[in-house]
């Protein structure tokens, strides 16, 4: 258990966040830093730990501090939630709503979320309506080319 106290504070409330379900997404916002900081925290943790996944040293740490609660000013203080933003959909679950990107277009649905959560429909509609956008501002550009061209000529 020596190995647990080597770990910084940083990489407990990371693995505290794992234990109560989070990826690493939703970890880094949650502490306002960025997935592949989380990441390397938790790399970091699972070599201090000696185990093979960021599951099983955040058990670890959770049993140790079952077992040891804390009794000196060093207690961790709770991680905060981070207010909504207009650019949150509480109605979307999870803790603090879900994240979404506002469409261009405002008659087309928003693309959000988490990185994998789109349908295959989704995104081949979300394929297509970027094509269609190129597409439309392509024309739009020899349009005005051709535009410019009868007006100087």
């Amino acid at each position: 258990m020596d190995d647990i106290e080597q770990l910084t504070e940083r990489q407990r409330d990371c693995l505290r966040l794992v234990v109560s379900g989070h990826n690493s997404k939703g970890i880094a916002r949650l502490l306002g830093i960025s997935p592949l900081t989380v990441d390397q925290h938790l790399k970091a943790a699972i070599k201090t730990l000696r185990v093979s996944s960021r599951g099983e040293a955040a058990r670890m740490l959770a049993a140790y501090e079952n077992a040891h609660p804390q009794t000196s000013g060093s207690q961790a203080a709770p991680i905060a939630e981070p207010p909504l933003s207009p650019i949150m959909d509480p109605s979307a679950g999870g803790e603090g709503g879900q994240e979404l990107r506002r469409s261009p277009v405002p008659f087309l649905p928003p693309i959000g979320g988490d990185r994998h959560d789109l349908t295959i429909n989704q995104k081949i509609f979300a394929i297509l309506r970027v094509a269609v956008i190129s597409a439309g501002s392509v024309g739009a550009l020899v349009a005005a080319g051709y535009w410019i061209n009868y007006m100087v000529s």
